[in-house]
């Protein structure tokens, strides 16, 4: 489930203890962390906390941590040649087997499918990227005649 939230003109404004657990979640999704921890840093109850935050956000806490270390793990698929292990790790998945396993849940594709997957729509990118620039320099040699 994607979130963009400024796309809802009618919903009502996030309570301020909601953004502060996402605020929470977004700089500190590497780290090992529960419902519990949540809200415990919170100073809320855990039941209240995550009912709150479903009726604002539209999907659980752990689902919001979830849905952010997977964006970031596409992030470092594409701009970084760390392992797959190594991608996991950094951004506090317990396993490279789970994270592939949430990922592929996610994605509909295996962390690597979705790394050559961006490698081959680079290159064809850039491949469009060089087409284009010699169409513009051949027409522009062509003008300028």
């Amino acid at each position: 489930m994607k979130l963009n939230l400024s796309d809802n003109p009618i919903q009502k404004p996030m309570k301020r203890e909601i953004r502060m657990i996402c605020q929470y979640i977004d700089q500190n999704y590497a780290e090992d962390m529960s419902l519990e921890s949540l809200a415990e840093f919170m100073k809320m109850n855990k039941y209240y906390m995550a009912h709150e935050f479903k009726n604002n956000i539209g999907i659980s806490p752990i689902n919001y941590l979830i849905e952010r270390r997977i964006k970031e793990c596409k992030s470092l698929l594409t701009t970084t040649s760390l392992s797959i292990a190594e991608i996991s790790e950094t951004v506090g998945f317990s396993s490279q087997s789970y994270f592939s396993q949430i990922f592929k849940k996610n994605t509909n594709m295996t962390p690597k499918q979705y790394r050559d997957e961006s490698i081959y729509n680079n290159k064809e990118k850039k491949k469009d990227d060089s087409a284009m620039y010699q169409k513009q320099y051949i027409f522009k040699s062509i003008s300028s005649e």
